[in-house]
């Protein structure tokens, strides 16, 4: 991870160190250190822009979000589980906007 905003805060940068994001076969998790923040079964759009994410968290709870690249930055946001798709990356009140670089296995 190398940004992350959650409900329009700035999440520090010795938390956004830790984090790291593991993602195959359909399914994804998410960390800060050793703790799991996040499990969940997802599927992507890539239709015309911004392209789209769904969680599935389990228990009929789902999460929407957006998605995109920029060179070997992978930036993700997404609203609270229930609420609609955000439109543009921004951070703000029921908003999670992260940026990951991606590391060889």
């Amino acid at each position: 991870m190398t940004a992350c905003h959650a409900d329009g805060y700035t999440v520090p940068k010795d938390m956004v160190k830790s984090g790291r994001r593991i993602a195959r076969n359909g399914q994804t998790s998410s960390y800060f250190g050793e703790q799991r923040i996040m499990k969940a079964r997802y599927t992507v759009g890539r239709g015309a822009g911004p392209h789209t994410i769904d969680y599935d968290l389990g228990g009929g709870k789902s999460q929407h979000g957006i998605w995109k690249f920029e060179g070997d930055a992978l930036h993700i946001c997404f609203s609270q589980p229930g609420k609609p798709r955000p439109i543009a990356f921004t951070a703000g009140k029921g908003l999670t906007l992260t940026s990951w670089k991606r590391v060889a296995p």
